[in-house]
């Protein structure tokens, strides 16, 4: 139907309006595997992108304080067998309940 479009819209010969709609079939075969991610529905956002990052304590949890992931404070609680984390130990996220990430130890700091 483009074909057809070319070839009476713009008074274009068979052979250059097939070249044409190669062309442009060509640039999308090219250009897919760099767009792929961009139609990905699967994407997490928000508050879930932070779940399995790691993250500072800021102040101590003792099960409860701030966390410092990507430059952004975020109030967590302890999680398992844990009761405290020192300031400037590092945690893993392990998942949230509503704007409160759950967290637990994974080393500390000297």
């Amino acid at each position: 139907m483009v074909l057809l479009g070319f070839y009476w819209w713009f008074e274009l010969s068979a052979w250059v309006a097939s070249t044409i709609m190669v062309l442009l079939l060509v640039k999308d075969v090219v250009l897919f595997p760099f767009l792929r991610d961009s139609y990905d529905v699967h994407v997490k956002t928000g508050i879930d992108q932070l779940i399995g990052q790691t993250a500072t304590v800021q102040r101590s949890l003792t099960p409860e304080g701030f966390v410092l992931i990507k430059g952004e404070l975020w109030y967590a609680r302890l999680c398992g067998s844990a009761r405290v984390a020192s300031a400037g130990s590092i945690v893993q996220i392990q998942s949230n309940e509503g704007f409160t990430l759950l967290v637990s130890t994974i080393k500390t700091t000297l």
